[in-house]
Order: C-alpha cells, then sequence, then structure tokens
C-alpha cells in the first residue's frame, strides 16, 4: 500500500545538482574538449575545466546490442565552431588515431570523482552537423583495432602470379 509519505519521497527532486559532462580527446588536439551540460558557467570537475552548453545525451544502453552506444546532441550555434576548429587541427596521419570521449556524470558534492563514468571511442562517421545541431555518437568498438585481410603475397600464396610472356 503506498502512503502519503511514499508519494510524497518518490516526487521530490534529489536536492543535489547532477552534471553531465564529455571530454572529447585525440593526440593531434592541443588540449581535450571539455564540455559540461546544464550550466551556465564554466564549471570544474576532477580539476579540469568545462565549457557550459545545451545538450541531450543519450547514456549507453544496455539492452543486447553487440556494441552499445551513446550520443549527445548540441545547438549548432553553441558548440559547432569549437568542434569544427578542433577537428582541423588533426593531422592527415592523425586521422588514423580515434578519438575518444569520456562521459560521465557528477554530483556537487563531490567534484572530483564522477558517479558514472565510460571512456568511449567516436567511430569515422560519428560526428554528424547540419545547420541546426551537432551529434556525436560513441561506441565501445575500437575503430582501429578492426580485423583486415591480409595482403597478397605472391611468395606465400602461389598459383596466381602473373604471367609474363
Amino acid at each position: 500500500m503506498v502512503t502519503a509519505t511514499d508519494r510524497k519521497f518518490w516526487s521530490q527532486k534529489h536536492p543535489q545538482q547532477e552534471w553531465e559532462t564529455i571530454k572529447i580527446t585525440h593526440p593531434d588536439l592541443a588540449s581535450p574538449v571539455r564540455i559540461v551540460g546544464a550550466a551556465f558557467t564554466e564549471q570544474t570537475f576532477g580539476g579540469e575545466v568545462y565549457i557550459p552548453c545545451a545538450m541531450t545525451r543519450r547514456d549507453p544502453q544496455q539492452d543486447g546490442d553487440l556494441v552499445p552506444t551513446a550520443s549527445v546532441t548540441f545547438p549548432r550555434a553553441l558548440i559547432g565552431d569549437a568542434l569544427a576548429e578542433a577537428i582541423k587541427q588533426i593531422t592527415p596521419s592523425g586521422w588514423l588515431t580515434p578519438f575518444s570521449a569520456t562521459l560521465a556524470t557528477w554530483w556537487d558534492s563531490n567534484r572530483t570523482t564522477p558517479s558514472k563514468s565510460w571512456d568511449l571511442f567516436i567511430p569515422e562517421n560519428g560526428i554528424v552537423m547540419n545547420s541546426e545541431s551537432v551529434t556525436i555518437r560513441f561506441s565501445d568498438d575500437n575503430p582501429m583495432v578492426r580485423s583486415v585481410s591480409l595482403l597478397y603475397d605472391t611468395s606465400v600464396f602461389t598459383g596466381l602470379e602473373l604471367q609474363t610472356t
């Protein structure tokens, strides 16, 4: 039986502020891109400063998918230019290294250790920009360790050598 006290408990919001952050890193970036949602000013978590931005975050789901994915959507006007500048810093050979990201949730009472954290990768087609928004998809599948076929070597695989006459 649900009492009035139970209803009051389950209908009230937790008194502490909860912060959702994203840190995007790559070896070619001068510094990681750090973003905090639901904030109007810069916030510091774990000794690092995060810039504020409105965002919609979908955490990784444990729904039986082989590769859990998460996504974040930002208004392009707020984060599009900063992200585009970060992407311009990548050298041509740097594209062989994947972007990595850390999605974390922090409580206001503990700004040194996140309450939840995921270390994920951004796949090759994981950053999508249009005129209104920027969407970033994250996955725990490292795109740089996928299996590739062996190169054909005629000294090892005989029988298909070219005949020159």
